[in-house]
């Protein structure tokens, strides 16, 4: 079974710190081999936290309750 989530919003800043951020995404779907690659290979420099706040959701493939 297929599923799509679809979600028309707008984006901003997040003053999150994108390093801690990034990281603490990386660990939560990632271990141990994975993760360690994962570390050799990101690059921080740039990065930013973007919220995307919502103003249509659509979703698609799911069952009907």
């Amino acid at each position: 079974m297929w599923k799509w989530v679809i979600v028309n919003g707008s984006f901003s800043v997040d003053e999150r710190d994108p390093l801690k951020f990034y990281r603490d995404l990386a660990a939560h779907y990632l271990e141990g081999e994975r993760l360690a690659n994962w570390e050799k290979t990101a690059i921080f420099e740039g990065r930013t936290v973007l919220r995307l706040t919502p103003r249509r959701v659509r979703t698609m493939g799911f069952p009907q309750e």
